[in-house]
């Protein structure tokens, strides 16, 4: 789109868009921006240009298993004070790990500012050991989640 205003961690500009049919209306916000990797280089690019990530990790999985959670991961404005702190530390990015946040955690980071980068879940096991352990049938191009590998009862661990 010809002369937006591109998102970055130092500028989180945020587009709303607001749709109607008459019947059903929708509001969404959303940010400008593109990013990959330049292989010679060996460097991240926003926007076309170099980026450098300075940031934290967080263990999603670890932090839902947790009973005194409470309904934390649903409150928007400890979401908000959480990322919040981060910023404070001058880190522009979030690793999410082990599992993933609820939406509206990637929508508060995108606001206050952060690239954020999902691990994609992944483990030892692969594909056949997953079908022979777990007796499960899937499409080839179905991407198997395994961590550690099936339990011994047949079934695969939730993440």
């Amino acid at each position: 789109m010809a002369g937006c205003t591109l998102w970055t961690p130092e500028n989180p500009f945020l587009y709303e868009l607001e749709l109607s049919t008459g019947k059903d209306d929708l509001s969404t916000r959303f940010g400008m921006r593109s990013f990959s990797f330049d292989k010679d280089k060996k460097v991240a690019l926003l926007n076309g240009k170099p980026y450098y990530m300075r940031g934290t990790n967080v263990c999603i999985f670890r932090f839902f298993e947790d009973p005194s959670r409470k309904d934390l991961p649903w409150n928007a404005r400890w979401t908000a004070d959480l990322h919040q702190r981060f910023r404070d530390m001058h880190f522009n990015s979030i690793r999410y790990c082990i599992g993933f946040p609820p939406e509206k955690w990637y929508e508060i980071a995108d606001s206050l500012g952060f690239l954020i980068q999902d691990e994609y879940p992944s483990g030892r096991v692969v594909r056949e050991d997953l079908r022979n352990c777990c007796r499960v049938s899937q499409p080839p191009d179905w991407p198997v989640n395994t961590g550690s590998g099936c339990r011994n009862d047949g079934t695969i661990p939730a993440w």
